[in-house]
């Protein structure tokens, strides 16, 4: 048998193996889930069952504890629930698993150690067990960052445990489509064309796909940056800067900050409905929950409360038909994007809590109990802090001069009362500042 033959016979072991491991912890996660599923039925019917007097007396002068006593029904019910909705994600996980199990291979050797390991890395992770061998690296793991940034010689990798240095003997492809593998490659030999134009048709389609098959070094770099909080990400378009974005929150979802960042935590601002489209498929791809994602003028229609906006559409319409109004634009765009412009809105900043709020003095029973200038000394103090920031703490502050410290004193009613007369010089109107801001240019 030849070497090429030997490698492919020793290539679809490995992927049967594989595919055989998923398959078995599929089942096991599908048992797992029926399971967890029927004792979520039980734990409801008995909430029912012995909680109905507790419900009905939660109006009631007992109604603390009723509820203290609901409480200790309902918490083992979220639990479970917790429980089952992740063995439904692992069963979605396995399930994708099965039909392509990883993407790629590096043969790596520590430099402790005397012989080169395999390294097959996929879109997420697999294992025999919590403390055998790791059968598929998931992609963001720091080993797998070898794959993205050397060629084969010496190597490295950043982990949690410091920086693994070895040798990187090689890279290799694989296209797994429905549990069959249909060919592979590694990647310092000379790729022919077919294989070439196989790898670039897969990007034909209606929908954005995950890439991280063809990730490269500086994209990978990017994607896997912790020491910046805030990054920007500049290139021309379709240069898969998206693409980058998507994969790099995939990346801090997956890097052991689940309780910092999930899917709730992150928003898509996109520029139309049908880009929103494009890109919805790429996190569930990359086995993350898919975020939230808004059309930027969804998001203004709600700032502005409603107030009718000009739609994209017909803004472009104007720019085609109406020249004078191409003309206004344009001066617009460059006066709004200048240096100067940004001048006029930083010292507007300033000036707003100095003239476009009007404080007053706050009274409580007949009494002031805040002046408007110590409301004024405030706002005008910490500039570090946002003015919206301060306004909110405000508020805070008015209630505990009227109430005090403790959250017994004051009725509810009378507590809102006083928040919708503090609401009139606190909340500020974005389109009215805006109003004013042009009136004095």
């Amino acid at each position: 048998m030849g070497n090429n033959q030997t490698e492919k016979a020793f290539e679809e072991k490995r992927l049967a193996q594989t595919i055989s491991l998923a398959e078995e912890q599929l089942k096991q996660a599908k048992e797992a889930a029926d399971k967890k599923k029927s004792e979520i039925i039980e734990a409801k019917k008995d909430v029912r069952e012995n909680t109905e007097h507790g419900i009905t007396s939660l109006y009631t002068s007992d109604g603390f504890e009723a509820l203290v006593e609901l409480s200790q029904y309902i918490n083992p019910v979220t639990d479970k629930i917790i429980d089952y909705e992740e063995e439904e994600h692992k069963i979605l996980l396995l399930e994708k698993m099965i039909k392509s199990p990883y993407f790629a291979r590096i043969d790596f050797k520590f430099d402790d150690e005397d012989e080169f390991e395999k390294i097959y890395i996929g879109r997420s992770s697999l294992r025999k067990n919590s403390y055998q061998e790791m059968y598929v690296y998931d992609w963001r793991s720091p080993i797998a960052s070898v794959f993205y940034r050397f060629m084969t010689g010496e190597a490295f990798y950043d982990a949690p445990c410091g920086r693994v240095t070895g040798e990187l003997n090689l890279k290799r492809q694989y296209e797994i489509k429905n549990g069959t593998l249909e060919y592979f490659f590694d990647s310092d030999v000379q790729i022919v064309d077919e294989f070439l134009r196989q790898l670039l048709s897969q990007n034909t389609t209606a929908k954005m796909k995950a890439i991280v098959e063809t990730i490269q070094h500086e994209q990978d770099v990017v994607i896997r940056d912790m020491e910046n909080d805030l990054l920007m990400v500049q290139g021309v378009a379709g240069s898969g800067k998206t693409s980058i974005a998507l994969h790099r929150a995939a990346y801090l979802m997956y890097q052991g900050l689940q309780t910092k960042l999930s899917a709730n935590n992150i928003m898509i601002i996109s520029p139309n409905s049908i880009f929103e489209q494009y890109i919805s498929n790429v996190l569930p791809e990359l086995g993350e929950d898919n975020v939230i994602s808004s059309v930027f003028e969804d998001i203004l229609s709600e700032l502005l409360n409603g107030r009718k906006i000009q739609s994209r559409n017909d803004f472009l319409e104007n720019l085609i038909v109406n020249s004078k109004y191409k003309e206004i634009s344009r001066n617009s765009i460059e006066f709004k994007t200048s240096s100067f412009f940004r001048e006029i809105l930083d010292q507007f900043l300033i000036d707003i809590p100095r003239q476009w709020i009007e404080f007053e003095d706050v009274y409580y029973e007949g009494k002031c109990v805040v002046s408007e200038q110590i409301l004024k000394d405030k706002i005008l103090g910490r500039p570090e802090t946002p003015l919206g920031i301060k306004l909110e703490q405000l508020e805070d502050y008015i209630l505990e001069q009227i109430f005090g410290t403790g959250k017994g004193r004051g009725h509810k009613e009378e507590k809102n009362l006083i928040k919708q007369e503090i609401q009139k010089f606190i909340k500020i109107d974005i389109v009215e500042l805006y109003k004013i801001l042009f009136s004095n240019i």
